[in-house]
């Protein structure tokens, strides 16, 4: 699903039905695995800058306290580790990915029975460049060494969430090691 769903989504009701029907229905291709990707998400202040699609939102919140005050200028720099997991009214927001969330319960809904959970990226707060679309040196990680447990905690809780609030049984669960032996998956603008 990935960037098609983060798309297609939000499309009118009776489109995506049709489109639904299309790859998951029985009169369709009947699709039976749907792969649905966990959004890391750059942090508010950066402009956009991806294609269309490809800034799929993920589950984190940052609370007002730590965001820049109004009269923050370019020195402003975000509080380190202000990302607290086990805080969930504060620190999460179940309700960001509603395009991706649409496309699992109607893959669901017409037959689906495989669904598969991956990432790309871990959020920005997790990162080495600060940015979800890779590091400055293509050949580098991008997760920091400290926040791979953090990053850990962020999927597996995501996952739970689909499972517990959505009823979609995620069978497996990867994160991000989408072609790790080449150089050009690097963070530009």
């Amino acid at each position: 699903m990935v960037w098609f769903a983060n798309i297609t989504g939000g499309w009118p009701d009776h489109i995506k039905n049709e489109l639904a029907d299309a790859l998951f229905g029985e009169d369709g291709l009947n699709f039976n695995i749907a792969r649905y990707n966990i959004g890391g998400e750059d942090s508010p202040e950066t402009e956009p800058y991806m294609r269309l699609g490809g800034a799929v939102p993920g589950y984190w919140n940052r609370p007002a306290e730590y965001s820049p005050p109004e009269n923050a200028g370019d020195d402003w720099e975000e509080p380190d580790d202000w990302w607290d997991p086990n805080n969930p009214p504060d620190h999460w927001d179940w309700d960001k990915d509603q395009n991706q969330q649409w496309w699992l319960e109607a893959a669901k809904k017409r037959g689906a029975n495989l669904f598969e959970a991956f990432s790309n990226s871990p959020p920005y707060f997790m990162t080495n460049s600060g940015y979800t679309s890779g590091n400055f040196d293509s050949w580098e990680d991008n997760l920091q060494r400290d926040k791979f447990e953090e990053f850990a905690i962020y999927l597996t809780r995501v996952v739970q969430y689909l499972e517990e609030e959505k009823g979609i049984d995620i069978h497996t669960l990867s994160p991000p090691v989408n072609e790790p032996n080449t150089g050009y998956w690097g963070f530009l603008r």
